[in-house]
């Protein structure tokens, strides 16, 4: 009697997982907070929203981000603005379900720096979500980084905009705050 299931691979192997952008993200949130690189690495990466990669940079993508999520220059340039913004917020960790939108609500983000955020292409994402991770650190406030991470990426898509879903959610979600503060003001 045979004790080989169908399908399986013959030597019993279970195949390695397909990587996720979810443990690409919680790969590199414990690299970034459990002081697994140092200072001087996570500086280096902070310093990416000037827009010039560096050692940590390369180091960092091609350690903790599978090529399908990282190959190309549009690719590199979003996981660059990813890897400054998630540095800045690295002291205060991955705010793991905590809604972006929600977060920058919380923290008296304007609304016009909201929508800059939410329209901007694959070029303005770098300025934008770094303007937003600073402005979030310096409230000591965090947010979930694989949001922001889906956020970015869609700004590959040329029709994106502020139609993807991840944008309308952190809009949805921005706004809710703001309407729930509204109402407990009246």
């Amino acid at each position: 009697m045979s004790t080989e299931v169908e399908g399986a691979p013959a030597d019993g192997m279970v195949p390695p997982a397909e990587p996720t952008l979810g443990t690409a993200i919680d790969r590199l949130s414990y690299r970034l907070t459990d002081k697994d690189v140092s200072l001087g690495e996570l500086a280096d990466l902070r310093h990416l929203a000037r827009g010039e990669k560096n050692q940590a940079f390369w180091r960092v993508l091609t350690r903790e981000v599978p090529d399908k999520f990282s190959s190309g220059k549009d690719r590199e340039n979003i996981w660059a603005a990813l890897f400054a913004a998630y540095a800045l917020l690295a002291p205060l960790g991955n705010g793991r379900g905590i809604s972006v939108g929600s977060a920058l609500a919380d923290t008296g983000y304007s609304e016009p720096r909201l929508l800059r955020l939410l329209r901007a292409d694959k070029k303005q994402i770098l300025d934008e979500l770094v303007t937003a991770a600073r402005w979030l650190a310096a409230h000591g406030s965090t947010a979930d980084w694989l949001e922001f991470a889906r956020f970015a990426l869609s700004r590959l898509d040329e029709n994106a905009g502020s139609e993807h879903y991840t944008a309308r959610k952190i809009a949805h979600d921005y706004f809710t705050v703001i309407a729930r503060s509204e109402g407990t003001k009246s």
